[in-house]
């Protein structure tokens, strides 16, 4: 069982974990023959990069890589892997017969692109895993990216990679297999395009940023349009080009966004008729009926707690600067501007969110990108400073962190895989009827679980499982609460659960269990 668990772990990284990291210059600075003669080159920088690649494993692999998921991503997951076997399609996702027949809770690009992976790699439940960790490594790449187009140098992209992944909500969506996961990356790049155009007036790149954004669009709607403000902000920072011009690039940047859409839209029925129900149940009917906090200012509190980590981490920083190094000299201005203006754009993509009282934490993960950029503006004088006294000791001491953490990375790794992380009983519950009752296969549920979100993303996820609502058809079995006390005519039967009991009606065969596999 454990080597048909790690097979998949390995083969849908495409390299091993090990192989992941280049550990040459750990290697020579540990290995070296005159330590007296090391110092802080270029490429030592990569042992950096390693440890806060590792330090992000170590954060998220216990979740990332066990068994059990918020209901959402699992939604997602299962809907991916029913795309990719033909039930539903891209633009009519489907989940279950009893729940989510049609899936127009969101734009369908994000789950188009994941139902490739199952394609490709088969149904292992690491596949959703692997391709939520891959977007955020395209993510963190784009964050050095932006770093380097700023500061003219890859060398400290560590330092923004650091304070991101410090952000409570970014390791958690990563493990929980997030649409946002996805949406970060399209809005990412259109900021990295967006940039890259305002330095050198490339019309390719304006193209290309509004182009991600439209991918933004069809993965997630609107809240990654906050990019439109970049144009803006930079006139207001920068002043490097006319007010007129930066109105005609923000209209032009609109208008390459929009019109791909409206084209589709026009083109294919099918596009419009999913869009069309997105907007009017998740946008209009949502925004307005559906109620998850006490205040429209909700989502900036939680802003604030999900940066309380880095916040405090960068505050320590610069006071240590101040104190220990001496590192006074007052913040270059143009760093300055930079760090307002990511400072802005964070606002931008947070403060329209109060517009609806249907917030939640994660709905703002694409903001941090631009957040952890700043503290590293803001910290990176004080951190050079330090690097620049490492001695022969400090350089050691560094490297067998590196080393440790790596070793911790890997050893999380493995460990998690296949381990239950969440909702056990739900899970084997699962596993025990899909067992039984086969793929494809449908039973009645009691109505008081019919809006289980979590039990039917189980189900849909691991045996394609429909669980149709007892009061919309009358089938042989029922999974009912194991409290539930309205089926005395019905026999139960025990399928080793806590929670839920499954009943029959009275003259059918038996169906025992199965022993429950512990992954598939």
């Amino acid at each position: 069982m454990a080597d048909a668990l790690l097979k998949p772990f390995f083969k849908l990284s495409g390299l091993t974990i090990i192989g992941l990291f280049k550990l040459n210059p750990l290697i020579s600075i540990l290995a070296a023959n005159r330590l007296d003669t090391l110092t802080m080159s270029p490429k030592d920088h990569v042992i950096f990069f390693l440890m806060v690649s590792a330090l992000f494993l170590v954060i998220t692999a216990p979740q990332l890589f066990s068994d059990g998921m918020f209901s959402d991503g699992l939604q997602y997951a299962a809907i991916a892997r029913n795309m990719a076997y033909g039930k539903g399609s891209f633009w009519s996702p489907h989940l279950s017969l009893g729940f989510f027949n049609h899936f127009y809770e969101h734009p369908p690009l994000a789950l188009g692109l994941q139902s490739i992976w199952f394609r490709l790699f088969g149904d292992s439940f690491l596949v959703e895993r692997f391709y939520s960790l891959f977007t955020f490594i395209i993510s963190g790449w784009v964050i050095v990216l932006i770093w380097k187009h700023i500061t003219g140098s890859y060398q400290k992209g560590w330092i923004p990679l650091f304070f991101w992944i410090t952000v409570s909500t970014v390791s958690w969506s990563c493990a929980n297999n997030m649409l946002e996961n996805t949406l970060m990356v399209f809005v990412s790049l259109a900021a990295l395009f967006y940039l890259k155009f305002a330095d050198n007036g490339k019309i390719v790149l304006l193209l290309l940023s509004g182009l991600m954004l439209s991918l933004s669009m069809l993965t997630k709607g609107f809240v990654g349009l906050y990019i439109w403000s970049m144009p803006f902000f930079m006139w207001l920072l920068f002043r490097n080009r006319s007010f007129s011009r930066m109105v005609f690039e923000t209209l032009l940047l609109v208008l390459i966004t929009v019109l791909p859409i409206v084209l589709l839209l026009w083109l294919s029925d099918a596009a419009a008729n999913n869009m069309i129900s997105y907007f009017n149940h998740q946008v209009l009917d949502a925004s307005q009926n559906i109620v998850t906090v006490d205040s429209r200012f909700a989502i900036i509190k939680e802003f604030f707690l999900q940066s309380l980590l880095p916040l405090s981490v960068a505050l320590i920083i610069v006071l240590y600067g101040l104190l220990k190094i001496g590192t006074s000299q007052s913040i270059p201005s143009q760093r300055v501007k930079w760090m307002v203006l990511f400072g802005f754009i964070v606002m931008a993509g947070v403060l329209p969110i109060m517009i609806s009282v249907k917030q939640r934490g994660f709905y703002i993960l694409t903001v941090f990108p631009f957040f952890a950029t700043a503290m590293g503006l803001l910290t990176a004088p004080v951190i050079e400073r330090w690097l620049a006294g490492f001695n022969r000791k400090t350089r050691m001491v560094t490297g067998a962190l590196c080393l440790a953490l790596i070793f911790s990375a890997i050893t999380l790794s493995i460990v998690s895989t296949g381990k239950i992380g969440r909702d056990e009983d739900r899970l084997m519950t699962c596993y025990r009827l899909v067992n039984t009752f086969g793929e494809g296969s449908s039973i009645n549920i009691d109505s008081s679980l019919s809006k289980n979100s979590s039990l039917h993303g189980y189900f849909a996820r691991y045996g394609s499982m429909n669980l149709i609502d007892e009061e919309e058809a009358d089938l042989t079995y029922v999974l009912a609460p194991s409290s539930a006390a309205n089926y005395r005519q019905y026999q139960p039967i025990d399928i080793h659960s806590e929670n839920y009991i499954l009943y029959k009606k009275p003259g059918v065969a038996d169906a025992l269990p199965s022993e429950p596999s512990t992954g598939k």
